[in-house]
């Protein structure tokens, strides 16, 4: 197999995150759904959760935990599949770092 056609481990990786999140479409949303729930339904952090899981890392619980995890890419012309997206919510939770609230992750 040529080099070009080698995937590197962070690519293994964030295509074995991509495709368990695309299994897991359909699947009914729960508010407040825990990993353990999963794969009958999810809420945002779950999910991530259980993806990252299936693929062999382990994050925390919560949207605002998870959003202390890596490093942050700001540029959305940057993003690759397995990177998180946090935004604002109605019921984000305050932290130094994200003042404005983290209330849900895509």
């Amino acid at each position: 197999m040529s080099a070009a056609k080698r995937k590197t481990g962070k690519e293994r990786l964030r295509a074995a995150v991509a495709d368990e999140a695309r299994r897991q479409l359909g699947k009914p949303y729960v508010y407040g759904a825990r990993w353990q729930d999963a794969p009958k339904w999810f809420d945002c952090s779950s999910l991530v959760q259980y993806v990252y899981k299936r693929a062999g890392i382990r994050l925390p619980r919560t949207a605002s935990e998870q959003a202390h995890f890596g490093r942050t890419v700001r540029a959305r012309g940057r993003l690759l599949p397995g990177d998180l997206i946090f935004v604002r919510g109605r019921e984000g939770r305050y932290d130094r770092r994200y003042p404005a609230g983290v209330g849900h992750v895509i």
